[in-house]
């Protein structure tokens, strides 16, 4: 655009007498469906810009010539001056209609589009740029398109027939707001083949209706081609309508990509969409040498929020030698809210250089879904990387996580090389994951460093591998993957209905060290051993799933119902004898023995093989037990023992302690050689089968009695012995009395 001095006079009153021309007779002329445009010369040396009265309710297109001329669109007043070189506008096509063929660098537009009719600039498809210095009012629909590259100034106003904005070879910069004040749903897409840059301040905002805004950078998809929103308070409203960052043919499935450092850089914005979808992905660059690469950096109280769209965030750094390549950073008091909605952050690094993050977000930044929505973050760091610092996810400098209703919190790390899957950084934060939630919380993560921070739900919490296989050292600290080692400050850190400590398809769990639990605690393994104590809170559970044996010797203090399923072909061994159970469910298997430092209530058990139960309490039972090999029960002597459920399935019982005894059996009971002295014995069942006993009170026995040997039933008190039922057998009976 070339502008000149101060024109001669008679130029002057003849450009004038050619503005008062075209207020009466409306040259170009658009109120009718054929288009025409006569432009003036001027003495052939300086022409004025085109000047086009667009009236309301009347569409104009521009096509470009496709030369290297650019397009530049002003709008103005009719007391406007000044003259500008407009190399002249040629005629329309031949069939008239909207189209006028632009080989000028300037258009001035004298009215804005009121209401009604729609604006369409194309640039020919050759290299021409469009610089949009009007501030147009497009309602039925602005279209710019096949320029290289294109920027706006002022504001754009639209209404229903949206905006569509395209620079086919370089870049485009929006330099003024867009406001979407009238009609029904519409669009606004910004498309380049290189970036998209949004400047201070410039907002795109719709007061009526639903506006969806797609920015899709990197379109021709050769990896050069970023999103850069910058600081000064962008605003971005769509009431309820998508809003979609993204590259290539398809932005809501393929990122953009970085030309530098950044594919997506945010600085102070605001996005608001209410229940409209946000799905924003970006890629940092592939070449060494910028400092970084990280795939989306959102900064300086950045804040995303929907009520109940989903917002999906993936963001990828490069495969450099430089540090911070950071799939997702969530900086310096970022939000990122949703009510109802789904979020899900998905970072990846595969870098060689250090601070290889996956995801991490720190300093006072925030992830949350305030209702019943849902939380997910996925990170891996690189595995390539150098130093210490490229875990998957990082939550740093008070970051926090939380969930405030039924919705489920999920956080899923795989380690960069030489780091923790998942880290809280150190003693000097304050990070917080749960909240106020309700609903499940798990993290997967072959490794974690869980410092200074508190996982809270009401719900359950899950602690796990990611990778199966890994095994679970409770009591350790530290480590990098071969083993998931959880600490009890780490544990500690937790306030759950339930603590779940891995799954079916985690290794073998140890407790090494001394746990104390506040919550009911459950853990699942290939296996659980340990000589660490295990002392839970009162009134809490304790629930044992292992694939492999159970074998832990140090002291388990579990005031609830402790809960131990094996598998029938395992062995469950619970020795302590500081062991304090409240009630004992083996819910499967094989050769089963439990000491209990008191009185011991066995719930509703089955055992494949046989069941050893020792206490210096009563033994007594909430539910029916089924025994397939001989079950030894020792209360000590002052101790009574009571199992007389109607239930119960025993094949060989022995009583090697215990003060008055009370037996039922559902069909046949074996009594078996090895009875200690009793206070007193009741045995029911359908066939009893009887060696001795000795007693000091009475003993009864109710059903079919067959004698398994020489029989002697000792009272050595004043008890009576009574048989209610047959006595059969070949061998002899004694009742001493």
């Amino acid at each position: 655009m070339i502008r000149t001095n101060q024109p001669s006079s008679t130029l002057w009153q003849q450009f004038l007498k050619s503005l008062k021309k075209r207020e009466t007779a409306r040259t170009p002329k658009m109120l009718g469906k054929k288009r025409t445009l006569q432009p003036e010369a001027l003495e052939g040396r300086i022409a004025p810009a085109a000047v086009l009265d667009i009236l309301a309710g009347e569409n104009a297109t521009f096509v470009g010539d496709g030369t290297s001329d650019n397009t530049s669109v002003w709008n103005f007043d009719a007391d406007f001056t000044g003259f500008y070189n407009s190399g002249g506008l040629s005629s329309p096509d031949v069939d008239g209609i909207d189209v006028i063929t632009i080989n000028a660098n300037e258009i001035r537009v004298r009215k804005t589009l009121i209401d009604g009719g729609t604006f369409s600039f194309s640039g020919g498809g050759g290299t021409d740029d469009m610089l949009l210095n009007s501030g147009l009012q497009a309602f039925d629909g602005l279209s710019i398109s096949d320029y290289d590259t294109v920027q706006t100034l002022p504001a754009l106003t639209i209404g229903g027939g949206g905006l569509f904005i395209e620079a086919t070879a370089g870049g485009l910069v929006l330099g003024g707001d867009i406001s979407k004040t009238s009609g029904g749903t519409a669009t606004v897409e910004l498309r380049a083949s290189d970036s998209i840059v949004i400047n201070s301040g410039s907002d795109i905002i719709s007061t009526s209706n639903t506006m969806h805004v797609v920015l899709n950078a990197d379109r021709d998809a050769n990896s050069s081609g970023g999103v850069f929103i910058n600081a000064g308070g962008t605003t971005i409203t769509t009431l309820g309508g998508d809003f979609t960052i993204g590259g290539g043919a398809s932005p809501s499935t393929t990122p953009v990509f970085g030309p530098t450092d950044k594919g997506i850089y945010m600085d102070g914005v605001t996005i608001s969409t209410g229940a409209g979808n946000v799905s924003i992905r970006g890629q940092g660059d592939a070449v060494s040498g910028f400092g970084a690469s990280i795939g989306m950096d959102l900064t300086n109280g950045t804040t995303i929020s929907t009520t109940g769209g989903n917002i999906t965030l993936v963001g990828t750094g490069g495969a450099v030698s430089d540090g911070f390549t950071m799939g997702v950073s969530l900086y310096s008091g970022t939000s990122v809210n949703t009510a109802t909605g789904a979020i899900s952050v998905t970072g990846t690094s595969s870098a060689t250089g250090s601070n290889a993050y996956g995801v991490k977000v720190q300093l006072n930044s925030l992830v949350q879904a305030t209702g019943n929505g849902s939380v997910s973050i996925t990170g891996t760091g690189a595995s390539g990387a150098s130093g210490s610092s490229n875990e998957g996810v990082a939550l740093f400098d008070n970051a926090d996580v939380l969930t405030g209703g039924s919705g489920a919190l999920t956080i899923t790390a795989t380690a960069g090389a030489n780091s923790h899957a998942l880290s809280t950084g150190s003693v000097s934060n304050d990070i917080t994951i749960g909240g106020s939630a309700t609903g499940s919380i798990s993290v997967l993560a072959d490794s974690v460093s869980f410092n200074n921070a508190a996982l809270q739900t009401t719900g359950t919490a899950t602690f796990r591998q990611l990778t199966n296989g890994v095994g679970i050292d409770l009591g350790s600290t530290g480590g990098t993957g071969a083993t998931l080692n959880l600490s009890d400050a780490e544990l500690d850190a937790v306030t759950a209905g339930t603590l779940q400590i891995g799954d079916s398809n985690s290794g073998a769990i140890s407790v090494s060290a001394a746990l104390t639990h506040a919550n009911h605690l459950s853990l699942t393994g290939a296996g659980v051993s340990g000589s660490g104590d295990v002392t839970l809170g009162s009134g809490k559970n304790l629930a044992i799933t292992s694939s492999g044996a159970v074998n832990l010797t140090g002291a388990l203090v579990v005031p609830g119902t402790a809960t131990v399923a094996a598998g029938s072909g395992n062995n469950v061994t619970l020795s302590s004898g500081s062991n304090d159970f409240s009630t004992l469910v083996i819910t499967s298997g094989n050769n089963v023995s439990v000491t209990d430092s008191n009185a011991l209530v066995l719930g509703a058990s089955t055992v494949s093989g046989t069941l050893g139960v020792t206490t210096s309490g009563a033994i007594t039972q909430s539910g029916a037990l089924t025994v397939t090999g001989a079950a030894t029960l020792a209360a000590g002597s002052g101790n009574d023992i009571t199992l007389s459920n109607a239930l119960n399935d025993f094949s060989t019982l022995v009583v090697s302690s215990g003060n008055n005894v009370s037996v039922t059996d559902a069909n046949t009971l074996t009594l078996g050689a090895g009875f200690g002295t009793l206070g007193s014995l009741s045995a029911t069942a359908a066939t009893i089968n009887l060696n001795s006993v000795s007693t000091t009170g009475a003993q009864t026995y109710t059903g079919a009695i067959t004698l398994q040997s020489a029989t002697t039933l000792a009272s050595s008190g004043a008890g009576a012995v009574n048989l209610a039922g047959t006595v059969d057998g070949a061998f002899d009976l004694v009742v001493n009395t």
